[in-house]
């Protein structure tokens, strides 16, 4: 038999004057599963709380008893009952559908997602979360685009940096060894492989406390982070940092990068 938890929230005095009590919306749907022959696994009542959020403490436990298998459907009196958010609608059909639990609004002429009319009109209100989703994504998208042009770095700070009051500051014990290591690539010309030889016969472990290789030093002196500049999608904005490495020594070091990549293709 399918076992039913019918919820119900009410916010304000003339909501339950209007025939929205707690109490009017329990007897109703009470009645409603019982006529279908259904079990009530559980009323679950947020009285005082708002629709705007899902933050409320009866519908918590109602998610909870979904994702623990103790319900296989619940009911509303209507739909406003459950949220007024069509996104914080989707983030609760979520947890029900993952866990193969019907959805049911009494009000709404038995909205049912068990039924044709029901998933049409789910597949509505999915088609409005997702245009909210894409939104708030492009909305980000700009912000971190105008972040970017600002010079803000908005990732995990390289090696030789960390984030100190949102700037980007020296390591104190990682920039004395990236500089060493943009030495001995620019200035005595030893290889990215020789260098993380090195600096692992030296004990000098990397961020990870792991050993160094090759390909991570190689992406490391010619990374243009160090250069003050980020690459995002083909487009290069600026990075601003407190310390930066000495620009005769970057200098030289995209020479011997150049070098190097015109030998490669002077090979082939």
């Amino acid at each position: 038999m399918k076992k039913v938890a019918i919820y119900t929230r009410v916010s304000t005095i003339e909501q339950a004057r209007e025939g929205y009590s707690l109490e009017a919306q329990r007897e109703t749907l009470e009645r409603f599963v019982r006529g279908k022959g259904w079990t009530i696994a559980d009323v679950y009542e947020d009285g005082g709380y708002s629709g705007g959020s899902i933050d409320r403490p009866s519908l918590k436990r109602l998610l909870k008893d979904v994702e623990g298998g103790k319900v296989d459907a619940v009911v509303v009196w209507k739909l406003d009952r459950l949220t007024r958010s069509v996104r914080d609608f989707y983030r609760v059909f979520e947890v029900l559908q993952k866990h193969n639990v019907e959805f049911i609004s009494y009000s709404e002429k038995e909205f049912s997602t068990d039924s044709p009319q029901g998933r049409l009109f789910l597949n509505t209100m999915l088609s409005f979360a997702q245009y909210f989703r894409e939104v708030t994504a492009d909305n980000v998208k700009h912000v971190h685009r105008a972040l970017r042009k600002a010079g803000r770095w908005l990732h995990t700070p390289p090696y030789g940096y960390r984030r100190e009051d949102g700037k980007l500051v020296a390591n104190e014990s990682e920039f004395p060894v990236l500089e060493r290591i943009y030495r001995m690539y620019a200035e005595e010309g030893i290889s990215p492989y020789q260098i993380a030889k090195t600096l692992n016969a030296m004990g000098i472990p990397n961020r990870g406390g792991n050993t160094w290789d090759g390909t991570v030093i190689n992406r490391i002196v010619k990374n243009p982070f160090y250069r003050g500049k980020q690459i995002i999608e083909g487009q290069e904005f600026p990075v601003h940092m407190e310390e930066r490495l000495p620009e005769e020594l970057l200098r030289k070091a995209d020479e011997r990068a150049e070098k190097s990549r015109q030998a490669r293709k002077g090979a082939y």
